[in-house]
Parts: structure tokens; C-alpha cells; sequence
């Protein structure tokens, strides 16, 4: 996919080394300089440029927005591969010039990347909403209403959901009651639904997904502003902000509220979006800190610290396990552009003040190592950052667990691997023997698999041990029994005198010999 970055150079030059930005390199990408990007001038370059997505640099953001899906709409290609950008205020009033320019090119890099990245969109992600209008709508209000808007929300892939095994976890994490469950799974209602990618967070099978959020989109856009080689400039601090957070910063631009240049935004959907994975990974590609800002419920996603404190305490226990520090992780409150810009001042005051972080060895995890998983992360970080290439943390707030079995109550069911939605427990039957497996890294701690358990004989602990992480572990073993006139096995030997203890003497004899269909030829 080639991207082209559109730049009003007039507009940026009284704040910005206009002319420098505009030689910032950009793989398969190419900045184009212009005065006033109009429709016919954006029609004419996606056209000349062959080019499938545009990055637009406005201070109007909301007009660059409607010029440019249309000319990506006019050119035929997909309207929603755009990112707008603001270098003015997020860069060009806050740092003086030369600072302004470095910040402003990674930027652009991070969201040619991104936009470079976006998937092909679903029906099911696009919403379409009337602005203006509520209630009885005459014909009128009808006719000189705006436009309808086009909007982006997750949405559900019904092959990949574990709604079928019981998992509800993406509609107790909505706060909207936007989900609901419908026959094999879930459903995102669209006049509902925020946007607030909690639901994307929470699903432990990827089922849930935002076209603009996706983990390839934000690694791409963390690798260009992280891994790119710049001279000058402080070390850089990774700010993930919520639509809240990213409007405060730019009214701190706009008044002119100066704060670190090693601020670098990078925009999620909500505070409670940002979760273990993407903080260590920014930290894995050279982030030297980071921070969450969120707007405390002021934006419609509803970004309350509270409801994820929780993981946030986590993921400054697996730092200091990980000889990182929670010193160097913030949650910052973008109350008013005021507040904030002194806590950013203030936070990236505390990291230089910070002894130097020894580099990690090595270039970062490449991503066919952890596959997207926090869990191989992890693993792959602690061989590289610590002595003992060890890392243990325990804590309730971690996203993956330790099944622990009490094997003289279990039955061997098999019911908790029916359960689990990512397949961390597994049941096999092999030769004569039944086998409950369990894989570390691949649980997410949702707990499924003990709710189901019908004898409560397991429990999910929520902790960390990077040596086993991709170990599979043997939790029991029984041996299987066999049907005495087919020959088949039919269940395990646990499993059996169970029911046979629990139904004492209303057992039937021909349970412990038959398998169920030979069990009915016996009794015709």
C-alpha cells in the first residue's frame, strides 16, 4: 500500500522547518508539499501518486477529514485509510522550532505506518449516523441535515467467538450494554456502542476488533516513532491518550502550554484499551517511558482509572520484574490542558532524573516470537533483560493465569477444556488414557474453565512464571475404560466411579462394563 502524506507547507512553516519535514524519508510512502489542500488538489494527487491511503496534516481537522474520504472515495480506493494530524498544535506551539520539526517527522512516520496497516473494513465495523438529528424528524430538518457520517466501531467475527462455550467476557467489560449474546455469538449493537475498544481488550480469542486499532496498526505506528533511528532530542516517552487526552493536548497547543518534546501521542480509542501487551511491547522497542492519559469520564468513551487500576498496578508489577520500574509508567489525568501539561513537564522530568536503563540485548522480540501474546512477550523480554532470564509476578490483576488441580476430586470430565475459549487447557484421549494438558502462555485468566468445573476441583491463579511459560504442563491421568463387547473407550476411569458413587445403588451394573451404545443393545 502506497501512503501519501499531504502537507500544507505555508500553513506549517511559521512554526515549523517546513522544508526539512518534507524530506523526511518514509518507506513505501512520499510526503507531497502543497498550498491549501483542496478536493480537486487530494483528487488529483491520490491519482498521480497511485496512492492508497493519505495522511493529511490540518489544524482543521474536521474539514481535512470530509476533503479527504471524499477523494479516497472519488479515487475508488477505501475512505477510511486516512489519518489527520495536527503538527501545529501537537508540535509547533509547544517546542521551539527545531525540537518541533524532529517531533513532527516522527509523527508523520508513526502515522504512515499506521494508516499502511489498516486492514480491509467490514460492513459489520461501519456505522452510519445523521449529526444534528434526535427524536421526530421532519422533512425538512430532513433535507437540510448534514451529510451522513460514516463511522468505524468493533464488531464481532463469528467464527473465532467462544460465545458457544460460555464466554461473555466482552459484554460484562462493555459499560454501554451495547453486546449481547445471539445463538453461537456475540453482537455488537451499533446505536449503542461508544467506541471505547473495551470489548476489544477483553475478548481472549482476537474474535473482537477495531479496523483502526488492531495490534499490527499500533506496533507499526510505536516501531516508527521508537526504532527510527533521530539525532537530538530527550529520550522518548510513548503517551497513549484517549480521544479525551488527544483533544486536551491540542487545546494545550493552542494556548501554547509548553511540556517535553519526548511527549510522542499516539491515539486509542480509550484509557481502558491500553493494556499490558502494548505498554511492554513500547518498552521492548525503546519507548524510555511511558504514559496513559485519559480524560476521567469526560469523553464519550467513559475513560474512569478506576475500572482498570487493577491492570494498571499489574503492569508495573511485570516492570519491576522485568528491571524496567514502575517509576517509568504513568497514568496522568488530562483534566484541563493546564493540569496536563505540568504533569507531562513533571513526569518527563522524573525519567531523565532516572538512572539509565541498560539496553536491552539485542534487536526487539521479533513478532513471529510472541505472536501477539502478552505471555511470549514476556518470556522473550526476561531472557533478554535479565540476568536469569527469569521473570515471577503474581498479582490479581495480571491477563493470564495457573491452573492449579485438586486431583482427588477431579473426574476427568473434560468439561473446563470444553470451557476455555484459547485452548490452554486441552483434553485428550490417547491409547488407553485420558489427559488434562495445560499451556501457560496461552491463558488469559478469564476463569472459564473454573466455572464450568462441576466438582470445583480448579482454580486459575493469576500468576507469572516465564520459565514455563510455554511449557505444556500434565494436570491428571486416568486410564480409560474399556467397553467390554465393542472394545472402545468410553470415558475415564475417574469419570465412571464418580457417577457410579453418586448414584450409589440406583448405579446400574452394565455402566462399568458397556460403553452407552452397547449399554442400550444390552438392555433391548
Amino acid at each position: 500500500m502506497t501512503v501519501g502524506v499531504v502537507l500544507d507547507q505555508q500553513q506549517l512553516e511559521p512554526l515549523l522547518d517546513a522544508e526539512a519535514l518534507a524530506q523526511t524519508h518514509l518507506p513505501d510512502g512520499v510526503i507531497i508539499p502543497v498550498h491549501e489542500p483542496s478536493l480537486a488538489r487530494l483528487v488529483h494527487t491520490i491519482a498521480v501518486n497511485r496512492l492508497n491511503s493519505l495522511v493529511v496534516v490540518s489544524r482543521d481537522e474536521d474539514a481535512a477529514r470530509e476533503k479527504g474520504q471524499e477523494a479516497l472515495r472519488l479515487a475508488k480506493e477505501n475512505p477510511f485509510a486516512l489519518i489527520l494530524l495536527n503538527l501545529e498544535d501537537l508540535c509547533g506551539r509547544v517546542h521551539e522550532r527545531a525540537a518541533a520539526t524532529r517531533k513532527a517527522a516522527l509523527l508523520v512516520r508513526a502515522a504512515a505506518a499506521m494508516v499502511r496497516q489498516y486492514p480491509f473494513i467490514r460492513p459489520a465495523n461501519v456505522r452510519i449516523r445523521l449529526a444534528g438529528l434526535s427524536g421526530r424528524i421532519s422533512r425538512r430538518a430532513l433535507l437540510t441535515a448534514p451529510r451522513p457520517r460514516q463511522e468505524l466501531i468493533p464488531a464481532v467475527d463469528e467464527a473465532r467467538c467462544a460465545a458457544n462455550r460460555g464466554c461473555d467476557l466482552c459484554r460484562k467489560a462493555c459499560p454501554f450494554d451495547a453486546i449481547t449474546l445471539r445463538g453461537l455469538s456475540a453482537t455488537v449493537d451499533k446505536d449503542h456502542c461508544r467506541d471505547c475498544g473495551l470489548c476489544v481488550s477483553a475478548c481472549p480469542t482476537g474474535a473482537v476488533s477495531h479496523p483502526l486499532y488492531t495490534r499490527n496498526v499500533i506496533e507499526d505506528g510505536l516501531k516508527a516513532l521508537l526504532v527510527t533511528p533521530q539525532r537530538g532530542g530527550d529520550e522518548r516517552i510513548v503517551a497513549f491518550a484517549c480521544p479525551g487526552g488527544m483533544d486536551t493536548l491540542r487545546e494545550a497547543g493552542k494556548r501554547r502550554l509548553a511540556y517535553a518534546a519526548a511527549i510522542l501521542p499516539v491515539p486509542v480509542p480509550s484509557a481502558g484499551f491500553v493494556d499490558s501487551y502494548l505498554i511492554l511491547r513500547a518498552f521492548d522497542l525503546g519507548a524510555g517511558a511511558v504514559v496513559v492519559l485519559t480524560c476521567n469520564g469526560n469523553c464519550a468513551s467513559r475513560c474512569r482509572p478506576e475500572a482498570f487500576a487493577e491492570r494498571f498496578a499489574a503492569t508495573e508489577s511485570l516492570l519491576d520484574a522485568l528491571g524496567v520500574g514502575n517509576q517509568r509508567l504513568a497514568f496522568v489525568n488530562a483534566k484541563s490542558p493546564e493540569r496536563l501539561a505540568s504533569l507531562l513537564t513533571a513526569f518527563a522530568d522524573q525519567v531523565r532524573a532516572l538512572e539509565e536503563r541498560a539496553s536491552p540485548r539485542g534487536l526487539p522480540v521479533p513478532e513471529e516470537v510472541h505472536r501477539h501474546k502478552t505471555a511470549g512477550l514476556i518470556a522473550a523480554m526476561a531472557a533478554r533483560w535479565i540476568a536469569s532470564g527469569r521473570a515471577r509476578v503474581q498479582h490479581e490483576g495480571l491477563p493470564f493465569g495457573v491452573a492449579e488441580l485438586n486431583s482427588e476430586t477431579c473426574s476427568l470430565c473434560g468439561l473446563c477444556a470444553d470451557a476455555c475459549p484459547t485452548g490452554a487447557l486441552r483434553y485428550r484421549e490417547e491409547s488407553a488414557a485420558a489427559r488434562l494438558e495445560f499451556v501457560a502462555g496461552d491463558c488469559t485468566g478469564c476463569r472459564l474453565c473454573a466455572e464450568a468445573c462441576p466438582e470445583r476441583a480448579l482454580q486459575i491463579v493469576r500468576r507469572f512464571d516465564s520459565a514455563w511459560a510455554a511449557d505444556r504442563i500434565e494436570l491428571s491421568r486416568a486410564r480409560l475404560v474399556l467397553c467390554e463387547k465393542c472394545g472402545q473407550a468410553f470415558a475415564p476411569e475417574s469419570l465412571v466411579s464418580r457417577v457410579v458413587s453418586r448414584l450409589g445403588s440406583a448405579a446400574a451394573p452394565s455402566m462399568l462394563r458397556y460403553c452407552p451404545d452397547c449399554r442400550m443393545l444390552a438392555r433391548a
